[in-house]
């Protein structure tokens, strides 16, 4: 019988088994985003913030350990990619801050709240997590819960009442963040649209129990 590391292995995109040193280099690297999620969420760049936003990452690793038998995913920057996704981010927040006050401010407001499923085309825990974080910067929409084998993210909205627009957003931005950071089977993976409805959830694993 296949392990479940090794299921993983061939059910993820351009994955590779991870060692121990690379083990340590990815914790930093998942502590040095967090803090940059944290100077943002701050809006300023400190001393403070930066020692704060170090602690809180690495109390977040130490709370939520890596797995150290799963594989990693295997990432190749693309700089004219990077630079379209972050133009695309900026754009939105500008976009979405703008929006969201007409709406507050309007006599007949257009506000209809709901939830709205997301599927994604990549299994990639770490696309997945910093989706969830740039959505969350957006105003008017707030990532609530993740769905796994498939992925799913279902977001909670201001303007529920066009979720096919909510789902087309997660979609690009899920694209430009593959092509901007993906490898070559996720990029493929990226280049179909995504499937709606969300295929159903793969069977979980039972345990036996005896008495």
């Amino acid at each position: 019988m296949t392990a479940p590391s090794q299921d993983r292995a061939t059910s993820t995109p351009d994955v590779v088994r991870r060692r121990r040193s690379a083990d340590v280099r990815g914790e930093a690297g998942i502590v040095a985003v967090l803090v940059a999620i944290w100077l943002l969420l701050w809006g300023e760049v400190s001393v403070a913030n930066l020692v704060s936003g170090t602690l809180v990452g690495a109390l977040l690793i130490v709370a939520f350990p890596v797995d150290h038998e799963v594989v990693s995913v295997r990432h190749r920057v693309r700089p004219v990619a990077v630079a379209r996704l972050v133009l695309f981010v900026v754009s939105d927040l500008l976009r979405s801050t703008a929006g969201t006050a007409i709406d507050l401010l309007r006599v007949h407001s257009k506000v209809r709240t709901g939830v709205i499923a997301c599927p994604l085309r990549v299994d990639n825990d770490g696309l997945v997590t910093f989706l969830a974080n740039v959505i969350a910067l957006s105003p008017g929409t707030m990532p609530i819960e993740v769905g796994y084998r498939p992925h799913v993210l279902y977001v909670h909205s201001l303007h529920a009442s066009d979720p096919d627009q909510i789902r087309s957003f997660v979609s690009k931005l899920e694209e430009l963040a593959v092509r901007a950071v993906g490898g070559p089977e996720a990029v493929d993976a990226v280049s179909e649209p995504a499937p709606w409805p969300p295929p159903p959830p793969a069977a979980q694993p039972t345990v036996e129990r005896h008495t």
